[in-house]
């Protein structure tokens, strides 16, 4: 704030100018920064356009959209989630166990795939956005394959010392291709360090769910 007051009077002091563009940098302030180095580098030193030129890269990979994948193999002798037990036992009768209720292998693929960005708007506010599919998917058993489709959006703070982020979910949910069930909901997540090693994180998730069936 004591820089912002000098720099009103006397905006031709350079180097305050550009500790200032570094202060609202070190701040999380990407917008406000951007907007103070792109002004004082013209002014600047060449020796210094070089370091400007770093704080805008990075300014600008810090909000770019960021994808995410993730492919493995999996395999499983009971993607059923059956007993192996091939009779039930209830009082004196004892049933066996048809072929299809018994365990069954199969092979797939698990995979995970997202899109996210955290956009700052103005000050320490920000926009976080999230995207993804996730899921498994059985070739040789397609009626246990399953699949999530999730989106979030919301507030996001951030400065030099603290985070704290409100965001609306919404997931509808596949199993075997068809519609399985629907959630929405609200996170919220607040982070500050206490010492340089120690950090305090406090989440809290609030949601529903509904099935089709």
């Amino acid at each position: 704030e004591r820089f912002e007051r000098l720099l009103a009077r006397q905006p031709e002091l350079i180097y305050p100018y550009f500790d200032y563009a570094i202060m609202l940098y070190e701040n999380k302030q990407y917008h406000q920064s951007r907007t103070a180095f792109e002004a004082i580098r013209p002014k600047l030193p060449e020796s210094l356009h070089g370091l400007v030129d770093q704080y805008l890269k990075s300014i600008h990979d810090i909000q770019k959209v960021n994808w995410r994948y993730d492919l493995q193999y999996e395999k499983t002798d009971n993607v059923n989630n059956a007993s192996s037990s091939p009779t039930v036992t209830v009082g004196s009768w004892v049933m066996t166990r048809t072929e299809d209720s018994l365990p069954k292998s199969a092979n797939g693929i698990r995979y995970d795939l997202g899109i996210n960005q955290i956009k700052n708007i103005s000050g320490n506010h920000y926009w976080y956005n999230d995207a993804g599919i996730n899921g498994v998917h059985y070739w040789d058993a397609r009626e246990f394959s399953e699949m999530a489709i999730t989106f979030n959006s919301g507030y996001f703070y951030q400065d030099f010392k603290r985070q704290f982020q409100l965001t609306p979910m919404v997931s509808y949910n596949l199993v075997g291709g068809d519609p399985y069930g629907f959630q929405y909901g609200l996170s919220t997540r607040y982070q500050q360090p206490l010492t340089p090693k120690l950090r305090l994180s406090l989440n809290a998730l609030h949601y529903q769910k509904r099935y089709k069936d």
